[in-house]
């Protein structure tokens, strides 16, 4: 029987605050996973952000995973508009399919929406920007968060769009293509949507051969299907850019997966014990507070 992978959990920390032998950690990871990188273009690139998230194993404390981050603010048609930008992201294969990431992430979703709440009562736009080279990290958009762009279903908002193209105008000047494209699904009629690619040069990084492929069952999820159908360069590491609003239904969403997962743990540790041989079964208390 195939034992299973230790549990993983995610951290917040500042990039000043990551030791040099866990960035060679990292740099292990990452290039196990993708082509064309060096060290020290792995490097510059992590200078560049402002916080990782670094996933570990809770017995061993090894690295297996991280994400890195950037908070800007940029004006967008006039208007101030805050931008949380997830840069680099990998997770060891043995442990996808796990939740660390995700929390991890919510809550520093939760924290930064606060934050901009507080500052300027609600006034000031926030919203997560997200680059795609491999469905995967598409997926982590489309199964989270309700209200994303682009999508199979429905055309990017005017002004969304334009956020999408002044982010990543702002973070990679001159790369960006806009393309329309026809979309549909079963239960949808035709729709044109507006994508929004990075184009890099040949020999950028890229998935490794045999990560993260898209296999024909895949294209069966309309999510997938869309995501080839709009950055069909993903192999060659061309970048698809997403958007989601950081607003109050992020922390209601959160507070209701963590209640329910408490809710699911709480029932299985309940069932383990009662199922217990020889185990005293519990009886109603009387008025006296003693067993009948």
């Amino acid at each position: 029987m195939k034992n299973k992978p230790a549990r993983l959990y995610g951290r917040l920390k500042k990039v000043s605050d990551v030791s040099s032998s866990n960035l060679e950690e990292m740099f292990s990871i990452f290039s196990r996973y993708y082509l064309n990188v060096t060290r020290e273009a792995f490097l510059q690139d992590f200078a560049d952000k402002s916080h990782v998230i670094i996933l570990r194993e809770r017995r061993t404390k090894t690295i297996r995973g991280f994400t890195t981050l950037k908070t800007f603010e940029t004006s967008v048609e006039g208007r101030a508009v805050v931008g949380l930008f997830s840069g680099d992201t990998v997770i060891e294969r043995e442990f996808w399919g796990q939740s660390a990431l995700r929390s991890a992430f919510c809550r520093l979703l939760i924290s930064t929406w606060w934050k901009n709440l507080l500052a300027t009562a609600g006034r000031r736009p926030c919203y997560w920007f997200l680059i795609s080279k491999g469905y995967k990290t598409y997926l982590l958009l489309t199964n989270n968060f309700p209200t994303h762009w682009p999508r199979f279903d429905s055309q990017v908002p005017e002004f969304e769009g334009a956020v999408i193209r002044s982010f990543a105008e702002y973070l990679y000047p001159g790369r960006l293509e806009t393309r329309v494209l026809a979309t549909g699904g079963e239960s949808v009629s035709e729709t044109w949507v507006e994508a929004c690619v990075l184009l890099f040069s040949q020999g950028a990084p890229c998935l490794r051969e045999g990560v993260a492929p898209i296999r024909d069952d895949l294209r069966a999820n309309p999510n997938i299907r869309f995501f080839e159908q709009a950055n069909p360069g993903w192999r060659q590491g061309h970048e698809l850019c997403c958007l989601a609003p950081i607003g109050p239904e992020i922390f209601l969403r959160f507070v209701k997966k963590a209640s329910f997962a408490m809710a699911k743990y709480l029932y299985g540790v309940t069932a383990s014990r009662l199922s217990q041989p020889g185990r005293r079964e519990m009886r109603p208390l009387s008025a006296e507070g003693e067993s009948r």
